[in-house]
């Protein structure tokens, strides 16, 4: 999963993104922090998208099947 941010905002809002096409029985492992989640949970509820504090930035999120 990307994000990017372009211009930074003084009081960012909190995002959420939600992701399709998972198995929805399957566990799903984020590599950066370790964090497990539902596939149900990221497809119906989402993933709260991390709050970027610099102009011309970007993250890449990987996510693990378990």
């Amino acid at each position: 999963m990307m994000n990017f941010n372009i211009m930074s905002q003084a009081q960012p809002i909190f995002t959420k993104t939600k992701l399709y096409g998972l198995d929805p029985d399957l566990d799903y492992c984020d590599e950066s922090t370790g964090q497990i989640y539902g596939g149900d949970e990221l497809m119906e509820a989402g993933y709260y998208d991390s709050v970027m504090k610099r102009d011309f930035t970007s993250e890449v999120k990987y996510l693990i099947a378990l």
